[in-house]
């Protein structure tokens, strides 16, 4: 399944990011400028299928890991080990 986010007004909107660490759950702020690129087949990795590319206010970061889709419209990067974001779009 191919996640690609390139509408503009998905890109320009704001995400609440939130860290899940095993147990823990830490509220990481807001981002934007949020892209999720699938990787070439030459790049991937078991654990990494996607990059996921964002602007949170003071540097332009990219993780990698694999994008899970969740039933509710958040999008959640597991970037294995436990370690897992979970980016929720800003209601307009």
């Amino acid at each position: 399944m191919q996640y690609s986010l390139t509408d503009t007004r998905k890109y320009f909107s704001y995400y609440h990011v939130t860290l899940m660490l095993g147990e823990l759950k830490r509220y990481m702020g807001r981002v934007n400028h949020f892209q999720v690129i699938e990787l070439p087949a030459e790049l991937r990795h078991p654990d990494i299928s996607h990059s996921v590319r964002f602007y949170d206010g003071s540097t332009h970061r990219e993780l990698l890991g694999t994008v899970c889709p969740v039933g509710d419209g958040a999008i959640v990067l597991d970037m294995g080990h436990g370690k897992t974001y979970r980016f929720d779009k800003q209601a307009c």
